[in-house]
């Protein structure tokens, strides 16, 4: 299910979001689509709707069972302890950024205005870290980190890597040691504590940008870790590239990795283990930045 809210919707695209949606209240559209269409439509509002501002929120399978995207709005979509949260910036902290910016000249801003209001375009990394961590299963709560693999790329160019096997203290399923060949010989054999893998990778990764396929779940298992080690917490500023192909690519049946990679022709050997994912997450990266420009 989706919910559509818009404000300065103009006439034709009130008519062209009917065709799918159900308007309950001025501009406000609510029903069942599949997610291409739900992708379609949102392309649509960001293009189209010109002065006005566009929020949706759409069930998704996460933890939170649901997501959101808004449009032309004031208030950020911010990623804490995992959860996907909206931050509505006060009137001092709008103001001391408006202050900040005041040495651009009037073209620059009048530039920069045009484009944040056409496709909330962002500078992409050039250098950071890219994360995956493989796991006994989804849940943040029971299960545990069974490997953290990360790249240090600096200049688009891979510089340095981590990669550990934990030792967890539960058993691993039989699918997840099928799926990612990972088993309970192997990492009582082969793996640290959790507290000091993810102490290295902490020290490892340092204060850059931290990127990663669907940040919402590494960033839960490795908060999670540092909270019950008692380590240092995980503050470092993160980008998802799920949420990017999503917002750049509209006609895919789904936005696993997977189908990402097959989409652009990339190379999964290794699937499902942390660097071979992390490889993987890079050159997808790449592809989406090129096909952004």
């Amino acid at each position: 299910m989706i919910v559509v809210s818009l404000s300065n919707c103009p006439p034709h695209l009130r008519g062209s979001l009917t065709k799918w949606l159900e308007e309950i209240d001025t501009c406000v559209y609510v029903g069942h689509v599949p997610a291409r269409v739900r992708d379609a439509i949102w392309k649509q509002i960001t293009s189209e709707l010109e002065n006005g501002r566009a929020a949706m929120v759409f069930s998704a399978r996460n933890e939170q069972h649901m997501d959101f995207r808004v449009y032309n709005s004031e208030w950020e979509p911010i990623d804490f302890d995992g959860i996907k949260l909206i931050l509505r910036p006060s009137a001092s902290y709008r103001t001391q950024a408006t202050d900040s910016q005041s040495w651009r000249s009037t073209t620059s801003g009048i530039r920069m205005a045009k484009c944040a209001n056409a496709h909330h375009t962002e500078d992409f990394p050039h250098s950071y870290i890219i994360v995956d961590v493989e796991t006994t299963g989804l849940s943040i709560e029971t299960d545990r980190m069974i490997e953290i693999g990360a790249l240090r790329v600096v200049d688009d160019e891979v510089a340095d890597e981590y990669s550990v096997l934990i030792a967890v203290n539960i058993p691993i399923p039989e699918n997840i040691e099928n799926l990612t060949g990972i088993t309970n010989a192997l990492v009582q054999q082969s793996g640290i504590d959790e507290k000091k893998a993810v102490s290295g990778f902490l020290d490892f990764a340092g204060g850059a940008i931290i990127l990663s396929y669907n940040i919402r779940f590494d960033y839960g298992f490795l908060r999670t870790a540092c909270r019950h080690h008692e380590l240092p917490p995980l503050y470092n500023k993160s980008f998802d590239v799920a949420e990017l192909a999503r917002r750049i690519i509209y006609d895919l049946e789904n936005y696993k990795l997977s189908t990402l990679a097959s989409y652009f022709s990339v190379s999964t050997e290794g699937a499902h283990r942390a660097i071979a994912d992390c490889q993987t997450t890079k050159r997808i990266y790449d592809k989406l930045i090129e096909k952004k420009k």
